[in-house]
């Protein structure tokens, strides 16, 4: 069911597609190469994933909050919790050390 519909009705794409924003309307359109061309869907080797982090740091000024989704679709629980924990174990340290070198640099 569609957020702003009730129970009885149905999603008809020609009627409730205007009443979405842009990000609902991305979602009823999903394109993941889009997705992954905008930045907004990382994918790749840790070293792949670590160098787009790095660029999209740069790009922002730093992250405040960032969400890591390991586990999507109809990923096995057991590939999802492996991708997590290789992020963990090869991204998070070289970001870590990025961020400190970057923040280092530019306070001198």
């Amino acid at each position: 069911m569609a957020v702003g519909l009730s129970d009885k009705d149905e999603w008809d794409r020609e009627t409730h597609y205007e009443m979405l924003n842009h990000h609902g309307r991305k979602a009823v359109d999903f394109d993941l190469d889009e997705f992954i061309e905008s930045g907004e869907i990382i994918i790749g080797t840790p070293n792949d994933v670590t160098e787009q982090l790095k660029r999209q740091y740069d790009q922002l000024n730093g992250f405040g909050t960032m969400y890591v989704g390991a586990q999507f679709g109809d990923l096995p629980f057991e590939k999802g919790n492996e991708n997590h924990c290789r992020f963990v174990k090869e991204v998070v340290p070289a970001l870590q050390a990025y961020t400190v070198e970057t923040t280092e640099s530019a306070a001198s």
